[in-house]
């Protein structure tokens, strides 16, 4: 059986073909997809970071720990505080959904302070090996006049010796200052250990001895005489101990307390230092930056 013959009469007329399509037709690419695409949050939402405890904590003590190495005597707590706040700030990073903002001043702080103790501890080693090694340059004793007899007189010091010391008392001058050393104690372990923020004890066979000078500025402008003044311990074998290398707080007026003093202003400065015990030896005193070294007698 055959379809129906477009050209017979009896057959009814076919409509046209669709034409072809032209154009945009309007519409969504996927006809079933909305117009307005969106993406839903997450269950549960955006939550806000929480605040870095540990982070907080470094930075505490990052920051006490950068003062305590600006401190001569406290170059040790701080290097201890710093090292501290390293590592709790790297916990303090390494925390998910924690703040970090804290933890990396921490970081910041700590690695300064590090940087700074390291300079502020190496002016002062340079200073106390630079008083260990000026002895050299001294007078022979036999080409030196002996020591005044009277004290508190002024004296330069350049007549002063390990062998010939100046009397107690006597007050030496120098281009900035005038220092007299009014008293020695060789015995004050218990009040230096009580006084100082360590309390650590003196080595077997050592104590611990206190000077106390006098000291005024006598320079233009003003100047912190921690920065100018050195005191040693000669023994009877001639080893020279510097007070700094003892590190440890003298009662009252410690040296470092003292601050900076304007011209004619008079202070009294402690110095605490480790000698050996029942040693007969002298002081060294340094009364400013880059003077000659002058000797006192402790009896």
């Amino acid at each position: 059986m055959t379809g129906p013959d477009p050209n017979s009469p009896f057959t009814p007329p076919q409509p046209p073909p669709p034409p072809p399509p032209t154009g945009d037709q309007g519409g969504s690419f996927y006809p079933n997809q909305p117009e307005n695409w969106y993406y839903p949050t997450p269950p549960g939402g955006p939550q806000d970071q929480e605040r870095n405890i540990i982070g907080i904590i470094a930075l505490s003590v990052a920051i006490l720990g950068f003062i305590c190495a600006c401190i001569p005597l406290l170059f040790i707590v701080g290097w201890v505080l710093l090292a501290a706040a390293i590592v709790l700030s790297i916990i303090g990073l390494a925390q998910s959904g924690k703040t970090k903002g804290t933890s990396i001043a921490a970081l910041i702080t700590a690695i300064v302070g590090c940087i700074v103790g390291v300079i502020v501890f190496t002016v002062v080693q340079l200073n106390a090996f630079a008083d260990l090694f000026s002895k050299e340059g001294d007078t022979p004793p036999s080409e030196q006049s002996s020591a005044p007899d009277e004290p508190n007189e002024t004296h330069s010091g350049e007549d002063t010796s390990v062998e010939n010391p100046a009397p107690m008392g006597t007050t030496f001058n120098s281009e900035e200052w005038d220092v007299t050393v009014v008293n020695f104690d060789p015995d004050m372990t218990d009040e230096v250990v009580a006084e100082d923020i360590v309390g650590e004890e003196p080595e077997d066979g050592y104590t611990y001895g206190v000077a106390e000078l006098e000291l005024t500025y006598t320079g233009d402008g003003s100047e912190d005489p921690w920065f100018d003044i050195e005191l040693a311990y000669v023994t009877e074998d001639d080893d020279v101990i510097n007070y700094s290398d003892s590190l440890v707080d003298a009662p009252d007026n410690d040296i470092f307390g003292v601050g900076r003093m304007d011209k004619g202003d008079t202070e009294t400065a402690n110095f605490a230092i480790e000698i050996p015990e029942d040693d007969d030896g002298v002081l060294q005193i340094t009364p400013g930056w880059d003077e000659d070294d002058v000797f006192v007698q402790i009896d």
